[in-house]
Order: C-alpha cells, then sequence, then structure tokens
C-alpha cells in the first residue's frame, strides 16, 4: 500500500472548527467533543495504509477510506492512539466500514482520548476536500500575511519613533504583553524600568546560568503573588554570530503563532540596532578597566589622591580620599595550580557585584579576579559581602571552590601595594596549603610574619637548627624531620604523634630518641620547642 499525502500550508490560526464550515463535510457525523474543536490544522493528509501514523505528523489531519481497517475496530483504535501520539490533529473516515456496535467502541475510545473523529459520507470524494480546504487555508493565509506585515511595519515604525534603547524594548513590550531583554556576549543586559522591577535579582542571575551554560529556551521561576511560577524563556540570536540576543519571557500571555512570526522578523532589527548600544558600553568598560589596571599597578600611586578620585568619578566609581580600602585576589581553593577566569566568567561576575555592591571595583590581572573593596569599620560587613559573591560565583561557576586573599586597609594611592600584598597573602596561603574562604595575614598569622624576614638568615638559621637532621633524612631515607614537626604539633605527647603518624608508640620512642641524639639537645625542654618550629617554618619558606 502506499501513502498519498498532500500538503496544504496551514495558515497560523486556522483550526478544526473552521474544517467543519466547509460543504464537504455539512453531511459529515462530528463526534468529537467542543474540546477538541479548537486543535490546530497545519496539513490535510490522505493516507492509505494501516500504519497512517508513520506518515503523519504533528496538526495534520488525516484522511482515509478505512477500507483496509473494516470489521477491525480493535486494529483503528489502536492506530488511532498511534496517531495522537504522534500529534496529528484528528482523524477522518468514511462511513460504512463498520458494524454500529464496533464503530460505537471507536468512537467512545476517541473521545476518552480526547482526540477528534470524523466519519464521511461514503460519496466523498478526497479530492473535492482538499480543494476546498485548499482554498481556505490559503484565502486565510493571506488575510494572516496582511495582517502580520501590517503589524511588523507598524512595529519598526514606532521602534524608529523611539529615542533609546529602552524605549525601544518597549515598543516591543507593549505589542506583545511580555518582558523583553537584550544580552550581549558578556552577558551584559539592557531592558526597560519596568522589566528591571519585575525581574528579581534571582531572576537575572537564573537567565545569565541559562546563558552562560548555553541551555536555550530553558523556563525560569519567579515569585509573585500566585507564588513560584514556571516562566518559559525564549532567546532570539542574531543571523551574525555577535553574541547578541533577544530574550522573552511568556509571563503576562502566551503568543500566538502571528506573534511569534512578527516577533523574528522585529527581533532581528532590533537586535542589530542595539549592538550599537552594546559596542558603547563595551568600550566604556574598556576605560574603566584601564582605570583599575593603572590604579593596582601603582601608575597612579604617584598622584594626589583627590585627583585618583576624580578620575575615578568619570569612569563611573566612587572613591573617596579618606577612605581606606582593600585590594581582594580570588583564586581556586585547596588548587596550587594558576586559575584563569575566562571572559564569560568576567561578564558572570559583573552581573554579581553589581547586585551586592555597585562600588565594588573589579579587574582581571594574569587571569586572576582582582577586588577592590572600601574598608568599613564593620569587618563582618566585608565578610559577608565576599561570603554573598563566592555563593554567587559557585552558582555560575559550577560550584568551583574559591578563595578570597585579602590586604589589610590601605589609602586609594597606595592600591599598588594593597595589591602586592594580597598577592604575598596568595602565594603562602598556598604554600602552606591554608584552606580558609577569607584569607588575611591574620589568618597566616606566624607564615605571614616569617615571609617579611631576610630570607638569607631565614635559610641560615633554618639549616643551624635542622641541618644535621636533615642531611640524616636524606641519607638514610627516613622521616626524622617530619616527626619532630607532628611532635611539636601535638604539644610534645608522643603518644597523640604517634596515633597521628599511625606508627607504633615505641617506634615514636626510638625515632624521639634518635632525633635528640642528632640534635645534640632535647627538642621538648626549655625554648627549644618554640626555636624548632619556627626553623620548621623557615624551611618551608626559605
Amino acid at each position: 500500500m502506499t501513502a498519498i499525502n498532500i500538503d496544504i500550508k496551514a495558515s497560523t490560526s486556522f483550526l478544526l472548527r473552521e474544517i467543519y464550515l466547509l460543504r464537504s463535510f455539512q453531511d459529515a457525523d462530528i463526534t468529537t467533543r467542543e474540546i477538541g474543536l479548537d486543535r490546530k490544522v497545519n496539513r490535510i493528509v490522505v493516507i492509505e495504509n494501516e500504519n497512517m501514523s508513520v506518515w503523519a505528523e504533528p496538526y495534520d489531519l488525516v484522511l482515509t477510506s478505512g477500507y483496509i481497517y473494516r470489521d477491525n475496530a480493535d486494529s483503528l483504535i489502536k492506530e488511532m492512539d498511534a496517531l495522537k501520539n504522534v500529534g496529528a490533529t484528528g482523524l477522518c473516515m468514511k462511513k460504512g466500514r463498520f458494524k454500529e456496535t464496533e464503530i460505537q467502541k471507536v468512537i467512545k475510545h476517541a473521545n476518552e482520548i480526547n482526540f477528534p473523529f470524523i466519519l464521511l459520507p461514503i460519496t466523498s470524494i478526497f479530492a473535492s476536500v482538499v480543494q476546498e480546504g485548499m482554498e481556505e487555508i490559503l484565502y486565510q493565509q493571506i488575510l494572516d500575511f496582511q495582517e502580520i506585515q501590517n503589524t511588523t511595519e507598524k512595529l519598526l515604525n514606532d521602534m524608529y519613533l523611539a529615542n533609546t534603547p529602552e524605549e525601544r524594548l518597549e515598543v516591543i513590550e507593549n505589542a506583545f504583553f511580555n518582558p523583553v531583554l537584550i544580552a550581549d556576549s558578556e552577558n551584559d543586559f539592557i531592558m526597560t524600568k519596568k522589566t528591571r522591577n519585575l525581574l528579581s535579582e534571582d531572576v537575572q542571575n537564573q537567565i545569565m546560568h541559562i546563558k552562560y551554560n548555553n541551555r536555550s529556551n530553558s523556563p525560569v521561576i519567579i515569585k509573585d503573588a500566585e507564588g513560584d511560577r514556571i516562566i518559559p524563556l525564549y532567546t532570539f540570536n542574531t543571523s551574525i554570530k555577535d553574541g547578541v540576543s533577544m530574550l522573552l519571557l511568556e509571563y503576562i500571555r502566551p503568543l500566538a503563532d502571528k506573534d511569534w512570526i512578527v516577533l523574528r522578523q522585529v527581533g532581528q532589527s532590533i537586535m542589530l540596532e542595539m549592538k550599537n548600544a552594546m559596542m558603547v558600553r563595551k568600550i566604556e568598560r574598556k576605560y574603566k578597566q584601564q582605570f583599575v589596571d593603572d590604579l593596582i599597578s601603582g601608575k597612579l600611586g604617584g598622584e594626589d589622591p583627590l585627583k585618583i578620585c576624580v578620575r575615578a568619578q568619570k569612569e563611573g566609581y566612587l572613591l573617596k580620599t579618606e577612605t581606606m580600602y582593600s585590594v581582594v585576589v580570588i583564586d581556586t581553593l585547596y588548587n596550587k595550580e594558576e586559575t584563569k577566569f575566562t571572559v564569560n566568567e568576567v561578564s558572570i561576575i559583573r552581573q554579581s557585584l553589581r547586585h551586592i555592591d555597585r562600588n565594588i571595583i573589579f579587574t582581571i590581572e594574569e587571569g586572576k579576579l582582582i577586588l577592590i573593596l572600601e574598608v568599613s569599620n564593620n569587618h563582618e560587613v566585608i565578610n559577608n559581602n565576599l561570603k554573598m559573591l563566592q555563593e554567587k560565583l559557585n552558582y555560575f561557576l559550577n560550584d568551583r571552590k574559591l578563595s578570597f586573599y585579602t590586604s589589610e586597609p590601605f589609602p586609594i594611592e597606595k592600591a599598588h601595594e594593597a595589591y602586592l600584598q594580597a598577592r604575598k597573602i596568595r602565594d603562602i596561603a598556598k604554600n602552606v596549603n591554608v584552606q580558609d574562604n577569607i584569607v588575611t595575614m591574620y589568618t597566616l598569622g606566624p607564615a605571614y610574619l616569617l615571609s617579611t624576614v631576610n630570607k638569607e638568615f631565614g635559610r641560615s638559621y633554618s639549616v643551624s637548627k635542622l641541618g644535621k637532621l636533615i642531611e640524616y633524612d636524606k641519607n638514610s631515607d627516613s622521616m626524622l624531620l617530619d616527626t619532630l614537626k607532628c611532635f611539636l604539633d601535638c604539644g610534645g605527647n608522643k603518644q597523640a604523634a604517634s596515633k597521628s603518624l599511625h606508627v607504633h608508640y615505641n617506634t615514636m620512642v626510638y625515632r624521639m630518641s634518635k632525633i635528640e641524639e642528632i640534635l645534640g639537645y632535647p627538642p621538648a625542654e626549655g625554648n627549644n620547642p618554640f626555636e624548632l618550629r619556627l626553623a620548621l617554618y623557615m624551611h618551608d619558606f626559605m
């Protein structure tokens, strides 16, 4: 058997109830309940095959003589289920193929699964049905095309008359009754004031997360008076690979098919136009970053603090001459390898900082994220801000564990010194494996203090105290230096040290006696523990 597909391109709004108005259907028995009449019809398809679902497509109205199913209601019911599963709109079949009891069985099943089933007169000529349907659908297409063209032209004209990017977006929002925003390749958003008020920080974060992970058309969750609502988010990209996207949230009402056609047409125009506005923002960001780079590199260190603050204000930053600032270097926690932040991640960071504190200054230096924070007397507020930022970055950066290496407060003209201190804190923390989320010089304690000691003196002091022990370990492949360190860390308790090293107590006693023999004095008496611990620190650092 063959399948004959007669494809009629339906209009965007041609419904099944309009098919019933055709002359070819005047003597048809309509068995469908009212709920099925608003199904869309994209094609009328004539199929003479027992596996109609193989040939059918979504929104097809399938016509069949039914001859192949005569007196086999179960086979027809099975195929009806299959047609519904592929998304077909309904099934039309000629009368007289079944006994009355069998046809009622089919009708009952069609209503149970809410699948339109129409019985045509035995004398129906499918060619006439198709011809009449084509005329109606083509006529509807012409009307729809005219409406789409008129709507598109009016929208483009209204957008042309608007003065700002936000006003142009407002034209689109008023036309489609839904929030619309534009995003560039760096996830910088342009949106109307109304949309910004609607989209909370959390929703904007969701949108950024969707864009960052390239999950187009994923839904977002918006909390309103009705509770948590799952809102479809649709993404429209330009034909040029420039990263500019238009995003629409179907928040107020679903869009009709004709709306989507108009939206795609005007969307290309507005996105290309918005590209210019995005480019201006990109240039502004470049100048802002150059200022921050000059600040932390020391190029502005010799300038009057007032001049620095005036230049900062031109770039959109509010710096104060009498205020102290800390520099923060952000890196991956528990990892001694260098972390590099990508351009895409920088865009996420920019948005996150904007929601926490618009006056936080940041830049990327050698792949490292650098922040400049105003230091208040309330260190808890600073720590909370850093923790908030960490949570946001972990959300976007796939739970990458980050640590914030924070300098002491400095006046703004000494930002370079603060930056060098923050980097020094980072290097020391990585070296001694400090695993705190927020690390300062006080977190490091003796480790930071020893970093200020002359390296030559530090190495000399370490050798004078531990040189014989180090040499013995090297020659005998022993672990006496590690044993001494564990012993001191355990407060001179051999029992605790043996458990920590997972060795027998007698082994610990033997090692300590050997250490005492090599050193020439008991490690646990007098000032010896302090001096040995100091030497161990210098051995690690120098």
